[in-house]
């Protein structure tokens, strides 16, 4: 009895700490998965697509229409910040006039191009809300693009076959040279946007976007003509976007 009464406060202590312990969860194996508590990322699909002019040159005064269009998947990363990739097809059409010398003589050559391409872009998204529905947003990244179909026609008056062309020709006017590629790559174009979102509810939202997108990479299907231009293409694009998972 004496002994019971010495550890009854031993006793006491110990249970007071038990208490003062967390106690274990539920599921156990939430304590050896450090994905278990953090919520799954807001995923975005999109049904991309606009219109585009795309020059050979900076200071080239004729742009050639072409198009865009594909699907975009946008993850969030945070309350600003969000990744975009995707997978499109485009087309990019150019025109661009040089200079020649025939007969000692300036004259004006003409270079035309027609792409079809598979683009992969990775961009970095900021985001900006102005209202509950209402937001801005600016992008920037790299895309990768594979050449579906390359078509180059040439119209230079020091080609042999316009050798009987008349001076001061206009460059249609002369015997064409074509080319046809395929199958180059071109990554590491760099491209920036901006864009306004509505959102029509907590699933589905509107996009209106202007881009810029220039590459880095000159073409290499025109290198067989003497050429090698860098395309610099400008547009405007709209996405409809889905929200694929409900927000955490």
């Amino acid at each position: 009895r004496r002994r019971n009464h010495l550890l009854r406060p031993l006793k006491n202590r110990f249970a007071s700490n038990a208490l003062a312990f967390p106690q274990a969860p539920a599921h156990g194996l939430d304590l050896l998965d450090p994905m278990a508590s953090r919520p799954a990322p807001e995923l975005r699909l999109s049904l991309y697509g606009g219109t585009a002019g795309t020059q050979a040159e900076l200071n080239a005064p004729e742009r050639q229409g072409g198009y865009t269009s594909g699907l975009r998947l946008e993850m969030k990363i945070n309350e600003g910040w969000s990744v975009v990739s995707g997978l499109l097809y485009s087309r990019k059409r150019f025109a661009h006039r040089y200079p020649v010398v025939r007969n000692n003589l300036p004259e004006w050559g003409k270079l035309e191009g027609d792409l079809s391409m598979i683009e992969v872009p990775l961009l970095l998204r900021y985001n900006y809300p102005l209202s509950h529905k209402l937001r801005v947003y600016a992008q920037f990244g790299l895309v990768t693009a594979v050449s579906l179909a390359e078509n180059y026609t040439d119209f230079n008056p020091n080609d042999p076959v316009n050798a009987l062309a008349s001076r001061r020709a206009d460059p249609e006017d002369l015997n064409p040279n074509e080319l046809s590629w395929s199958l180059n790559t071109y990554p590491g174009n760099l491209q920036i946007a901006t864009g306004l979102e509505y959102a029509f509810s907590d699933k589905l939202a509107l996009q209106v976007e202007p881009y810029f997108q220039q590459s880095l990479q000159r073409t290499k299907g025109s290198a067989s003509l003497g050429f090698q231009k860098k395309l610099y293409t400008t547009g405007i694009a709209t996405a409809l976007v889905f929200r694929l998972n409900a927000p955490q």
